[in-house]
Order: structure tokens, then sequence, then C-alpha cells
């Protein structure tokens, strides 16, 4: 089986979230690359990264928070949260929580083993 390394990546979310959607992932991935290259960029500057209007950065964000708990599920998704900003307390910055951070290391992983194994 041929399978994109986002289409593995999906796989990967959906082994907790059944019907994990994909602009969930792509979310995920763009905080995640904001956050560990130090960034800070807020929910606003994510949203236009994406193309995607700013609400529905800040739902889907909420969605992957420590309180969300997606349908047939137990458990919260908790991939992250939002952090004040240090220098405008008004802006919220998305950051991954520790279980991202180890749900990225996962993902970055998958994705060496498929780039050496093509």
């Amino acid at each position: 089986m041929n399978t994109t390394p986002l289409a593995l990546c999906l796989l990967e979310f959906r082994k907790t979230w059944k019907n994990f959607p994909v602009q969930h992932m792509l979310v995920f991935l763009e905080v995640a690359r904001n956050d560990l290259e130090d960034r800070r960029w807020g929910v606003l500057d994510i949203a236009e990264r994406l193309e995607i209007p700013q609400a529905t950065a800040s739902r889907i964000i909420s969605d992957l928070g420590p309180r969300a708990i997606p349908t047939g599920s137990t458990e919260p998704v908790d991939l992250m949260e939002t952090v004040a900003s240090r220098s405008d307390h008004r802006k919220r910055i998305p950051v991954l929580t520790k279980r991202g951070r180890i749900f990225h290391e996962k993902l970055s992983r998958i994705l060496e083993v498929r780039n050496a194994n093509p």
C-alpha cells in the first residue's frame, strides 16, 4: 500500500479519535510548528497561514484542548492549550500540551521511517 505521509498522520490521529477531521490535523501541525520554533503566533496568525477563518481556527484549537471530549471518546483530546502572550495579555498563543508534544514526536517518527523507506 502506497500511503502518503499526510495520510499516515491522519491514521495516527484516528487511532484515538475515530472521525478526526483533516482540518484539525492541519491546525495541530501548524500549532506544533509555531510552538516548537517558538514563533509565538496567535490564533489569527495561524488562521491566516492556513487560509481559514479565525473563528474556525479558534474552534479547532478548543476542540483539541484539555476539556474537549469528542463523541465516542472517554477522555479529552488534550493536544494543545492557549497561553497569554508575554507582550500582550489579550492575545492567546496556542501551544502543545505534554500529550501534544508526545503525539507530535510520534508523528515525526512515523514520517522519518516513511521518508527513510520510500
